[in-house]
């Protein structure tokens, strides 16, 4: 008997020590929502401080037992393997990441965050035609590629006929100012740090569309749809807020310009006024944003061409097929939220300040 109330203590010990495994959803189960945004890309980044602050969010996720966790990553790309092993459940990112993280995970794209420009930067007086055997700075593969190789195409060159230097996006403004390269190809912020800081010698040679979208992983919109709900909410109540006030701009530019700093380690390139500018140009001034815009999935569209491209570089594999990424637009969801504005409220706010 004795050695039997050793064995039975033996085994509650353990079984109060260890972990138990709930199944998601049940009763005291709590649903922990890992989402990632980048700092130094604007106006992502504006709206990813917004939405972490959101109290209207947190305590409708804890309505429904669930806690979020926000995550920032140096680039897009940093995303994809996270998506692929499932370890976050939402993301904002621009349209090539996008595309790469459709195709190699089950995500859906919920919405749009920033309809911008690619740009390529180059000294004053300098037209694409001259970069022929000039050094080019470029991210491999990233949306400021695609933009390259369009620059290049108006002129009638090809890749062939520059140098492509790869390099980080940070390092760019003053490679080309110290002479390292002749141009640059980058997406914003970087285009309008460089310009603010060299007025006088930088110039924009070339500019290409370039959208970034509202993702979240199809493992939580079909299995949590009303977490998945909520947080298109937050997404919707964040651009309200934005364009309400300028005041509401100004501190959520105040707050970027804070997390820039903290993430790199280093004083940004930026002020909060080309962060002001920037959101509104490239967000709030956009009337459908949210939205998905018009067509966006279909054969020929922007993001269609734009993943011909990524099978060019080597970033898909050939025989990829577009309806793979066609299958992963949502637009019901953002329009189940502004169908219920008693249930998910869009114009009331509530900001951790």
């Amino acid at each position: 008997m004795q050695w039997f109330a050793v064995v039975m203590l033996f085994f509650l010990l353990c079984s109060s020590a260890w972990p138990t495994e709930r199944v998601a959803g049940s009763p005291g189960d709590t649903t922990v929502v890992s989402f990632a945004y980048f700092p130094q890309a604007v106006p992502v980044a504006v709206l990813g401080e917004v939405i972490k602050r959101d109290r209207l969010l947190a305590k409708a996720l804890h309505r429904l037992n669930t806690e979020i966790r926000f995550q920032t990553l140096a680039k897009g790309s940093d995303a994809l393997p996270l998506l692929r092993a499932g370890q976050i459940d939402g993301v904002m990112f621009s349209d090539l990441p996008t595309i790469e993280a459709c195709y190699q995970s089950k995500l859906h794209i919920v919405g749009i965050v920033k309809q911008s420009y690619s740009v390529v930067v180059g000294r004053k007086g300098t037209m694409v035609s001259d970069l022929r055997g000039k050094r080019i700075g470029n991210a491999i593969g990233s949306t400021s590629h695609y933009a390259l190789m369009q620059a290049l195409a108006t002129a009638r060159l090809t890749e062939h006929d520059v140098t492509i230097v790869p390099m980080d996006v940070d390092a760019m403004p003053q490679a080309l100012a110290q002479g390292g390269i002749d141009a640059f190809a980058a997406w914003e912020p970087i285009p309008t740090a460089a310009l603010s800081r060299y007025p006088d010698r930088f110039a924009i040679l070339f500019r290409q569309k370039s959208n970034s979208y509202f993702v979240l992983a199809q493992n939580l919109v079909t299995t949590h749809p009303d977490i998945a709900r909520e947080l298109a909410a937050s997404l919707v109540r964040a651009i309200h807020w934005l364009e309400r006030d300028r005041k509401n701009l100004s501190r959520a530019s105040f707050w970027t310009i804070r997390t820039m700093r903290e993430f790199a380690g280093k004083e940004p390139s930026l002020t909060e006024a080309d962060i002001a500018r920037i959101t509104r140009n490239d967000l709030i001034d956009i009337p459908s944003v949210p939205l998905l815009p018009k067509g966006a999935e279909n054969p020929g569209s922007i993001l269609a061409k734009q993943f011909e491209f990524l099978k060019l570089v080597g970033r898909l594999p050939v025989g990829a097929s577009w309806e793979t990424v066609q299958r992963s637009f949502n637009r019901d969801l953002i329009q189940q939220v502004l169908a219920n504005p008693k249930r998910y409220p869009l114009y009331r706010f509530d900001y951790a300040m």
